[in-house]
């Protein structure tokens, strides 16, 4: 397997919304905080990850998804910067972000579920949650294609 290709297991952070994302203007520089998802995952999933993130979490809104070309832009400035072959930028590979988005919303519906019982944050973590499985819902035929 070559890791170049976004399929196989890499180091991820696994939480690419905006809040840990930071931009420094004067060095024109993008560095990432808050690492405690960081693991081994497949790099697509964590692409899909930062496409579902885009819709924020107070408010959130799931129709920012990025469609296709805007998926493939994105890809590219990404493939090009990490020097890996921009040949696979295609509707597949926008597909298999999309399956990826899937168990996003799956994985993030169900953490919600945990933070609902556990944590201090005065938060609806049930109605996130709830949220969550209904975008999981609205893709999961996506995971059952024979593609």
């Amino acid at each position: 397997p070559n890791p170049k290709y976004g399929k196989d297991l890499v180091l991820c952070h696994n939480d690419l919304l905006v809040k840990n994302i930071v931009y420094n203007d004067k060095n024109q520089t993008i560095s990432f905080i808050d690492f405690e998802y960081t693991h081994l995952n497949y790099a697509l999933f964590d692409i899909a990850n930062h496409f579902v993130e885009y819709a924020g979490v107070e408010n959130a809104d799931f129709s920012i998804y990025p469609s296709y070309d805007e998926q493939k832009k994105w890809l590219k400035t990404y493939f090009h910067t990490r020097q890996l072959d921009q040949q696979i930028i295609d509707d597949d590979s926008c597909r298999l972000i999309d399956k990826f988005s899937a168990l996003v919303y799956l994985t993030w519906g169900l953490a919600a579920l945990v933070q609902a019982k556990i944590s201090p944050i005065d938060f609806d973590y049930v109605n996130y949650a709830k949220m969550r499985f209904n975008c999981y819902q609205n893709l999961r035929s996506l995971l059952f294609e024979n593609a």
